[in-house]
């Protein structure tokens, strides 16, 4: 069974960046989506800052269409679920796939620096969008994802989210203990292996200006 992330459930930081764009999303935009209009919106002339935040909450609708549904059957898993699972999680591929396209060309366009210049909404969707990419996208945007986080235009989470997601894809250990999974046997969430242990964590997470791990994953597990 294929898990939609590298933890099935979406962490603390997510679940921040979901309510941000949550808000932002509103009716013109699901309308906006259905008509097709978001997958063609590149502007002709200059950078239209609304025109991209549009653009870019449509982005969100679709980066979150199916996987509350993936989240909630793997936790209820059953063989009989895997026929769905699949063809849900087929059809989830093809969203982030469309979105990483998009995000491309956008930064083609306009640049890193312009689009770090839009609201922190909008700032949100593009990382997230980056985080739900392919492996090879993910290592393309680290450098970028970590210059805006050193600007301050980007939390210190987001680098570190995608550090480990990188590592864990490469076979690696994990720098942050951003990523967790579901022990049977302790019944809680557990972070995979990490670079130093525990301590060594704590000290990156600082330098980052992120909670403590003990803090992170009291949180995930409270919320379980």
């Amino acid at each position: 069974m294929e898990l939609p992330e590298a933890s099935a459930k979406p962490s603390q930081h997510e679940h921040e960046q979901l309510r941000i764009i949550a808000n932002l999303l509103c009716i013109p935009v699901l309308i906006f989506i259905l008509s097709g209009a978001g997958s063609n919106l590149l502007m002709a002339q200059g950078f239209d800052k609304n025109k991209v935040s549009l653009q870019l909450d449509s982005m969100a609708v679709k980066d979150q269409a199916l996987r509350g549904q993936l989240v909630k059957m793997d936790q209820h898993w059953h063989d009989s679920l895997q026929s769905s699972y699949d063809s849900l999680w087929g059809l989830q591929k093809a969203y982030d796939k469309s979105n990483m396209k998009t995000v491309d060309a956008l930064n083609r366009r306009y640049g890193w620096h312009k689009l770090m210049q839009l609201g922190k909404g909008p700032r949100s969707i593009i990382f997230l969008i980056i985080q739900h990419s392919d492996s090879l996208h993910q290592i393309k945007y680290l450098p970028f994802v970590k210059a805006s986080v050193q600007s301050g235009t980007l939390p210190g989470y987001d680098y570190a989210l995608l550090k480990d997601r990188i590592g864990l894809m490469q076979q690696k250990k994990q720098y942050y203990g951003t990523q967790y999974y579901w022990d049977q046997m302790q019944k809680k969430y557990v972070p995979f292996d990490i670079i130093g242990g525990y301590k060594a964590a704590e000290k990156r997470r600082a330098a980052l200006g992120m909670d403590s791990l003990a803090v992170y994953l009291e949180l995930a597990n409270r919320s379980n």
